[in-house]
């Protein structure tokens, strides 16, 4: 086994146990606390408001994904004064871009919350400041990942991990959706200090900015085009999907998804933490070595996302019966585990796309991108909850195949 795969297994481990362990607390909020605090009947509402932080960071998102890669070509390089020079450029436009974004939510979200039936005094105001940090956070990801700074990702996770759930837990059963989110604002806050000293570590006063753009700028918007058109579909399907559930399904159900989601989320962990260690690979990486961290990576990420389905499948009823909080969506237990193999099979296909993302390979906005809308649009027409978990996981199930297709040509074509 080459040196840098077996740095990718190690590094994987490790952001694997400190991603997980965030994964961990929001799981333990998400299962424990919230449903103390929340009513039934707003239960339904937290994950539209989680998918509208997301939208208002979507212009930031977009330029995050090339900013990562051109960072871990420029550290293969070891061209250090292009990447302290990326960097200032990426946190400058970061903050006009989130002023501009903080004015457009604050303009918008009051008639947005009103539609979702949210009314808690003060929440507008938490909701932009969310908004505006979950939109710089990814910068400072990116910017580790880039570097491949993976120790100081990992530490960063824990020490974020910690903050989130000491402020959740004391702030959710006072302000409940407030709460909620400054939980998510402690855990950016903690983080990007992290990253801010990891980073002068790295970069000092002793590494001198070079200009970028006049050798590589072209490329980089011939990049950055056809990934906007993807980020934009991504990131507004998983809003959307988000809104429809909360809007047609009734109270019950719709808190019933929030569980179903919450509990099904564990099975993409292993895919997650995989992707943002094989980003920085592939984007470095030449054609052959390309292709194995892409086969490996959907093979672990489905193999262990179905094993989580088939543990749920077996022990998660049981489980749900013996706990106070639980018993009302006990009903929905099979479909936990039916929605946990979504899952993997749907962040296996994330995988694909982020992989090929780094490779500046675009060609699968032809054919996974018009799946995703079909998948969306006809969400609009359905209004039960069972109906709309198969049909979710269907439509999951053929994108994957097609990655697979695509994958196994390709392999055979290196040969």
């Amino acid at each position: 086994m080459s040196e840098s795969v077996r740095d990718f297994w190690k590094w994987s481990l490790l952001v694997f146990l400190a991603a997980r362990c965030g994964d961990a607390v929001q799981a333990l909020i998400d299962l424990w606390i919230v449903p103390q605090s929340v009513s039934r009947a707003d239960l339904g509402a937290i994950l539209p408001v989680v998918s509208g932080v997301n939208v208002l960071a979507l212009p930031l998102a977009i330029v995050v994904v090339p900013f990562s890669r051109w960072l871990a070509i420029y550290m293969e390089r070891r061209e250090l004064g292009k990447v302290k020079a990326l960097l200032r450029t990426m946190l400058t436009g970061t903050a006009v871009a989130v002023a501009l974004m903080g004015a457009f939510a604050w303009l918008c979200a009051p008639k947005a919350l009103a539609a979702l039936h949210i009314s808690e005094a003060g929440f507008p105001t938490v909701l932009l400041l969310t908004g505006m940090l979950a939109a710089l956070a990814p910068v400072f990801d990116a910017s580790l990942q880039g570097l491949r700074k993976f120790g100081t990702v990992a530490g960063a996770g824990f020490l974020s991990a910690g903050a989130r759930l000491a402020v959740s837990f004391v702030l959710i059963p006072i302000r409940t959706f407030g709460g909620y989110l400054l939980g998510i604002v402690a855990a950016c806050c903690v983080k990007m200090a992290v990253t801010v000293i990891g980073l002068r570590r790295e970069l000092g006063a002793n590494v001198a900015a070079r200009p970028f753009l006049k050798t590589d700028g072209r490329e980089m918007l011939r990049y950055v085009l056809p990934l906007a058109v993807s980020l934009t579909v991504w990131n507004l399907v998983m809003s959307w999907q988000a809104t429809v559930v909360r809007l047609n399904l009734s109270e019950t159900e719709s808190a019933a998804y929030f569980f179903i989601n919450r509990f099904a989320d564990v099975g993409q962990w292993a895919g997650l933490s995989l992707l943002f260690v094989a980003f920085p690979t592939i984007a470095a990486a030449k054609a052959e070595m390309q292709g194995l961290v892409l086969r490996r990576t959907l093979a672990l990420t489905l193999l262990a996302g179905s094993a989580v389905a088939v543990g749920y499948g077996l022990f998660l009823e049981p489980l749900m019966r013996a706990v106070p909080l639980w018993c009302d969506y006990v009903p929905y237990a099979g479909y936990i585990a039916l929605y946990t193999f979504r899952y993997a099979m749907g962040v296996s296909v994330g995988a694909f796309m982020g992989c090929e993302q780094a490779a500046a390979n675009f060609r699968y906005l032809l054919y996974l991108v018009p799946c995703i809308v079909v998948e969306s649009v006809a969400l609009a027409f359905i209004h039960r909850l069972d109906v709309m978990l198969w049909w979710l996981t269907f439509t999951v199930a053929v994108q994957l195949a097609i990655v697979w297709v695509v994958v196994i040509r390709r392999g055979r074509s290196l040969k």
